[in-house]
C-alpha cells in the first residue's frame, strides 16, 4: 500500500489501526494523530514510558511487550524500521492478510494535500523543525506537525491542525524522506551517517537527491548555502531555490554574531534584498544560530515574514535533550544532550565552552557499533571541547545490528584529548566516575542518542546530598 492509496483508506472511514513500536518519538506522534483524526489505535513496544501513558489518557490502548494477540481486531498494521521482521505481532499481521505499512509510509500519507515543509538534514532537523513549529503556532496558522522530539514550547511532538500547512521532520535513516511529499524543503546538513543504510556518502548524497527532485516546479528547495554537500544535492533542482550563510552570498545571511555566556547569541540577519533584523536566541551554540537562519529562509518562502519568525524565536526554548538544563546543584550544572555524531558532539562542547565558563565534564555513549567504527578517527577528534570525558559502552538498539567488534575502551584508548579519558563499561560504572570527577563549578554535559540520558536524574540526586560541610572532600 502505497501513501495515496493509504490516504484513500484512511479517509473513506474510521479504521481500527495497530502501531508496532508505538513508543518511539515518531510512531507515538503518528498515534496522536491518528487518534485525533477519529481513528481507534492501538500499540505496542518493548518498554513502558511515561510517553504511554500520555498515549493511554489519550484513548489509546497500549501493550508492553510484543504478542500474536495484540493485532486481534485490526484493519492495518504500522510497523517502524526498528521492528525485526520476525516480531510475532508483524507474522500474525501477515497471516492474517493485514496490509503491513512502514511509519514512513504513514508519514507521506499525511503530507498529501497537505503545504508541506520537510526539513532534512544529517543535524540539526529536529531543532529546525520545531523552530518552524513554534512560529507558525504563534502566528496562529495552527499548523500540523511531526517532529522527532520533545519541544519544550508546546506539549507535544505532533498535532492534526486545521491549517494549510504541515511540517514534518524527514528522517534520512532507512530512506524514510523519500516517502513524504513536500512543498518546501529544507537540507541542513549532508555528511557520512547512518552508512548501514547507505554503504557510501555518495549514495546518501544521491538519496537526498531524490528526496529534492520529489518537489513541484513550484515548489522551492531551501538549503546550508557553506554546505558543499547541500550545493551537490540540489544542483539540479528544478524548483525555486533558496539558502542561508554565516559567511555570505545567500537569501539570508548573518552579518553580526555575539554569544551571550549563561544564554544564547544575539545577531543581526540581512536578506539579499537589503531586509535587517535583529535576532536574538536563548539557547546557546552557533549551530542554532544556523537552525534560526533555516526557520528565516523556510518560512519567508511561504510568505511568513521574517519580522514575524525573529519575535517568535526571541522565546523558543528548545527541545528536550538538545542542550537541556536539567538542574543546577551546589555549583555544579547538568545538561542533558542527544549529540551522537562527531559534529554535533563538536558544536554541543563548542556551546557548552560559550555558555559555561568553568570546566566541561563529559559523560559520551557512543551510538551504534557500526557508526562508531565508521566515524572512528571523527571521533577521536571530537571531544576536544571538554575538559574530562567518560566514554560509556556503546549503546545498540536490541535487533538494529550484529554486536559491534569494537568498544568504547577502544575509542577511549584512541583519544588524545582530553588527555585521561574514562572508560566506563556500565552507567552505573560512569555515574561513580563522573560523580568522582566532579567540582564545584564544573558543567556536566550528558551526551548520546541511548539511555544515557538516564545518568542526569541519579547525577542531580548525588549532587543534593552534598552538604556544605562535607561537599567536594
Amino acid at each position: 500500500m502505497n501513501a495515496h492509496d493509504l490516504k484513500q483508506f484512511l479517509e473513506s472511514q474510521s479504521r481500527n489501526i495497530h502501531l508496532i513500536g508505538v513508543g518511539g518519538a515518531a510512531m507515538s506522534g503518528l498515534a496522536r494523530i491518528l487518534t485525533l483524526q477519529g481513528h481507534l489505535v492501538s500499540g505496542s513496544d518493548v518498554n513502558d514510558a511515561d510517553g504511554l501513558d500520555e498515549l493511554r489518557a489519550l484513548g489509546v490502548g497500549v501493550d508492553v511487550g510484543h504478542a500474536a494477540e495484540h493485532v486481534a481486531g485490526a484493519e492495518i498494521v504500522i510497523f517502524s524500521s526498528a521492528i525485526a521482521a520476525n516480531n510475532p505481532e508483524l507474522t500474525a499481521a501477515g497471516q492474517m492478510g493485514l496490509p503491513c505499512v512502514k511509519r514512513a509510509v504513514l508519514q507521506g500519507a499525511l503530507t498529501l494535500g497537505k503545504t508541506t515543509v520537510a526539513i532534512a538534514g544529517t543535524h540539526g532537523k529536529t531543532t529546525t523543525t520545531t523552530m518552524i513549529t513554534h512560529v507558525l503556532r504563534v502566528a496562529q496558522h495552527d499548523p500540523s506537525f511531526m517532529i522527532g522530539g520533545d519541544p519544550l514550547n508546546f506539549p507535544h511532538s505532533s498535532h492534526w491542525g486545521s491549517g494549510a500547512t504541515m511540517v514534518v521532520e524527514a528522517d534520512e535513516f532507512d530512506r524514510a524522506l523519500l516517502e513524504l511529499f513536500p512543498t518546501v524543503a529544507v537540507i541542513t546538513a549532508v555528511e557520512a551517517d547512518h552508512l548501514d543504510t547507505y554503504g557510501t556518502v555518495e549514495n546518501m548524497e544521491s538519496t537526498f537527491r531524490a528526496f529534492v527532485e520529489k518537489l513541484p516546479s513550484d515548489g522551492t528547495v531551501a538549503i546550508h548555502a557553506d554546505s558543499a554537500a547541500c550545493g551537490r544535492v540540489t544542483a539540479a533542482a528544478d524548483c525555486t531555490k533558496r539558502s542561508w550563510s554565516l559567511r555570505g552570498n545567500a537569501d539570508w545571511v548573518c552579518t553580526e554574531l555575539s554569544p551571550r555566556q549563561g544564554s544564547g547569541y544575539e545577531a543581526t540577519i540581512e536578506s539579499a534584498s537589503g531586509e535587517r533584523h535583529r535576532l536574538s536566541l536563548t539557547i546557546p551554540g552557533l549551530h542554532n544560530v544556523l537552525n534560526a537562519l533555516a526557520c528565516v529562509t523556510a518560512l519567508d518562502a511561504l510568505g511568513v515574514p521574517a519580522s514575524t519568525t525573529v519575535l517568535a524565536l526571541s522565546h523558543f526554548q528548545g527541545v528536550r535533550r538538545r542542550f537541556e538544563l536539567r538542574g543546577k546543584v551546589n555549583d555544579v550544572t547538568v545538561v542533558d544532550d542527544y549529540a551522537h555524531h562527531p559534529t554535533e558532539v563538536r558544536a554541543s562542547l563548542r556551546a557548552a565552552r560559550e555558555w559555561h565558563d568553568g570546566r566541561i565534564v563529559c559523560v559520551y555513549q557512543p551510538h551504534l557499533g557500526s557508526r562508531t567504527a565508521e566515524l572512528f578517527a571523527d571521533f577521536c577528534g571530537a571531544f576536544r571541547g571538554a575538559d574530562e570525558l567518560v566514554l560509556a559502552e556503546i549503546y545498540q538498539p536490541p535487533g538494529r545490528e550484529d554486536p559491534p567488534t569494537l568498544s568504547s575502551a577502544d575509542l577511549a584508548a584512541a583519544i588524545t584529548r582530553p588527555s585521561d579519558t574514562r572508560y566506563a563499561a556500565t552507567l552505573t560504572d560512569a555515574l561513580l566516575q563522573v560523580t568522582g570527577l566532579v567540582k564545584p563549578g564544573d558543567l556536566v554535559i550528558v551526551m548520546g542518542a541511548g539511555d544515557v540520558t538516564s545518568l542526569c536524574e541519579p547525577l542531580l540526586d548525588h549532587l543534593h546530598t552534598l552538604s556544605p560541610a562535607k561537599q567536594w572532600s
